[in-house]
């Protein structure tokens, strides 16, 4: 907890460094579920990845964008019930995705035309209440309200994961997965590797210049 909250601090002050290079979200959201590998299988989830064949490059920082998708796999398995699934995917989208939420559009404003790069990160649990669905990425809130596991931590994953994808100029939400259960949703925009950036906390994203 300690670490998180150093980590958070960090971000939320501008003071989070980001070694921006281009990396394929598909080889990062393989290497983010491996890491959770163990604790799925202790608890009897089964992970599966929905990758496309062709990369997904974008312009991030590898470690950071790692963490964010640990977190989610992480919080999907920990919520979801024995044999269940969790579905790792990316996808490239050529615009908005059609389940964005009209207050994270507003918030992505001129980048709004795409493309982009979309992990989603599905479980089939409980669910996130409608009410929640923006206030589970707040400090010290947990996304399943009503499912409280052993482990599943104080509620500072997701608030460290959207600072991280906030200064990414990307966006991160939540929406219902059909039949039941919740969907993570991170949108990082497919943009030229390299070109300098801030991002809305003011913080100043450095190119990584390459010989």
């Amino acid at each position: 907890m300690i670490a998180n909250l150093l980590d958070l601090a960090r971000v939320e002050s501008g003071g989070m460094s980001y070694d921006i290079r281009p990396h394929d979200l598909g080889a990062l959201a393989r290497d983010a579920t491996a890491e959770l590998e163990a604790l799925a299988h202790e608890r009897g989830v089964p992970c599966e990845l929905d990758l496309p064949r062709a990369p997904v490059v974008v312009g991030c920082d590898a470690d950071r964008v790692t963490q964010v998708l640990v977190n989610l796999v992480d919080n999907a398995v920990k919520f979801s019930p024995q044999g269940r699934p969790v579905t790792v995917g990316v996808r490239l989208e050529s615009a908005l995705p059609a389940d964005t939420p009209r207050v994270v559009a507003a918030a992505l404003g001129p980048l709004r035309s795409g493309p982009f790069a979309a992990v989603r990160v599905a479980d089939l649990g409980a669910g996130v209440p409608d009410r929640e669905k923006l206030r589970v990425f707040e400090k010290f809130r947990q996304a399943h309200t009503g499912s409280k596991r052993a482990g599943a931590g104080v509620g500072l994953g997701l608030a460290i994961s959207a600072e991280i994808v906030r200064a990414h100029a990307g966006a991160i939400w939540v929406a219902d997965n059909h039949p039941c259960g919740s969907v993570f949703v991170v949108l990082l925009p497919v943009a030229q590797p390299g070109a300098e950036r801030s991002d809305a906390g003011g913080a100043t994203i450095e190119p990584t210049h390459e010989a």
